[in-house]
């Protein structure tokens, strides 16, 4: 069952934004542990798990793909590789820590938690169709990068498969197939959609303009040459560049309870290293979206909306959540 939550979380951690997906994920799984008779918070652990490292890890999240661009990597390669390093985060933050956390059936529960909405059979789609949507981009993406692997990039082939596979493209397919699936197909007009959809955008505004002011910030570092000293200060150095990018990203994301911000503003600075190092991009990339996904004060978003959902305390909240980012970062 663990298992299984983990591989939910992360799929809703790739298809949505992390806030959504808690809010959606967090019934479904106190539902299940109220059924399967098991401590909520030891499903509630893993779905987190999974959630925080598909959101932090995988394109086409806003943090993701500002580091895609930022270091000109294949997206397809992304997915290939942090398909691997996931691996262990989900083992030791999502199996493994839960059963050294004590206490966690005397937790409390809050009450907006306790009755969640029931859906008819006519109300929800299928399990596969709700498995295939979010996974659309994911899936053309891969493909697109095994293809252009194996085609000359002057080829007619290499250019439609890049079209298709590129972020904005796959998205816009998962969209209008969305469109159709959950709305069209189950009988909704077009403005029920559109009013949807309105409010969708309306709820990631906010997002898009802290993603866009981390990147000006970004590029202020870029420009006024913060990577090129450090570059330069690290060359008589032992210490890996990656395990520097994941210090900064982590230090920064501690102090600023963003981690998009602390991802895209720390690429500034590890740039220059990719070519004075020799260091594989994606691997950076990865090292980067690891030490934006560690441990938070209670002044990180993610951070308030755990605590307050379910309803607990401080302390109960740095023993949970807290643990399972630290984990999630340090194994990665």
């Amino acid at each position: 069952m663990q298992w299984g939550l983990v591989l939910i979380g992360i799929i809703f951690g790739m298809a949505m934004f992390y806030e959504v997906a808690f809010l959606i994920a967090v019934p479904l799984v106190i539902s299940i542990a109220k059924e399967a008779n098991i401590p909520y918070m030891k499903l509630i652990i893993p779905t987190v798990t999974g959630a925080t490292m598909g959101h932090s890890l995988f394109p086409p999240q806003p943090g993701p793909m500002a580091l895609v661009s930022a270091f000109h990597v294949d997206v397809g390669q992304v997915y290939i590789f942090g398909s691997i390093v996931i691996i262990p985060a989900a083992i030791c933050a999502g199996i493994i820590l839960p059963r050294f956390l004590r206490n966690l059936e005397t937790l409390p529960l809050a009450n907006i938690l306790k009755a969640p909405k029931k859906f008819t059979d006519e109300e929800m789609p299928s399990f596969s169709i709700s498995l295939l949507i979010p996974l659309i981009p994911a899936v053309i993406m891969v493909i697109s990068s095994i293809v252009k692997f194996f085609t000359d990039e002057h080829a007619r082939a290499y250019k439609i498969v890049a079209f298709f596979g590129s972020a904005e493209v796959s998205m816009l397919i998962a969209v209008l197939v969305g469109m159709y699936v959950f709305g069209i197909r189950r009988g909704m007009k077009g403005h029920t959609i559109q009013t949807h959809m309105t409010k969708a955008i309306s709820e990631v505004a906010n997002v898009i303009l802290v993603i866009a002011a981390g990147g000006a910030f970004k590029q202020v570092i870029v420009d006024i040459g913060v990577g090129n000293n450090i570059a330069k200060l690290m060359e008589h150095s032992s210490l890996s560049p990656l395990i520097l990018a994941w210090l900064l990203t982590a230090f920064i994301r501690i102090l600023t309870g963003q981690g998009a911000v602390s991802a895209i503003t720390v690429a500034g600075i590890m740039e220059p290293m990719i070519s004075s190092f020799n260091v594989n991009p994606v691997l950076m990339l990865l090292a980067i979206a690891c030490g934006s996904n560690t441990i938070t004060m209670m002044y990180d978003g993610g951070f308030l909306l755990f605590q307050q959902t379910l309803g607990i305390s401080m302390k109960d909240t740095f023993k949970t959540w807290g643990l399972l980012e630290l984990v999630n970062s340090v194994e990665v």
